[in-house]
């Protein structure tokens, strides 16, 4: 990959963190108030999850989530983006708690929490799932890799995501 599309992943990566935020605020806020919300609530929530949004992208930076030091998709991008999202609705938590009269309902974070989380991760499942698929190399000669066990896993992923590849596993 070039420097440029590493960045550009990085840069998508965070605004798709930043809308899950942004629009799970105002979801939550709906479910809350049963979908009866006056225009000023429903700003209050929009803002909030600006807030909250801003907030995940600095934690995802501070914890190196986006700075490459995973691979999309992989457990340990799922455990810090997990740990993350849970710092996000502490600090959503503690800051409507802390701020009276509240513009919220406290509860609100803890609802919009699940619901970020989850579009953040499928997003992640999503993108990698794609670039899973059209990465390997069609064109190579079918092999199959008998007697590898555990490390047969480790060669067959070699294989199929190194486009220069001159040989596509059918199984191990």
């Amino acid at each position: 990959m070039t420097k440029f599309q590493i960045v550009m992943r990085r840069v998508i990566q965070n605004l798709w963190d930043f809308f899950s935020w942004t629009l799970s605020i105002p979801i939550a806020t709906l479910l809350r108030y049963d979908i009866e919300v006056g225009n000023n609530v429903l700003l209050a929530a929009l803002k909030f999850g600006i807030f909250l949004g801003v907030i995940q992208i600095t934690i995802s930076f501070t914890l190196q989530a986006i700075r490459g030091r995973f691979v999309i998709g992989s457990f340990d991008e799922i455990f810090s983006l997990s740990y993350g999202a849970g710092l996000v609705v502490l600090i959503g938590f503690l800051s409507l708690t802390f701020n009276q009269p509240p513009i919220l309902p406290r509860s609100v974070p803890f609802i919009a929490g699940s619901f970020a989380l989850g579009v953040m991760l499928a997003g992640r499942f999503l993108l990698r799932s794609f670039r899973q698929r059209f990465k390997f190399n069609k064109n190579g000669e079918l092999v199959l890799i008998y007697g590898a066990g555990d490390s047969g896993d480790q060669i067959v992923r070699q294989m199929l995501y190194t486009k220069e590849s001159l040989y596509i596993p059918v199984g191990f």
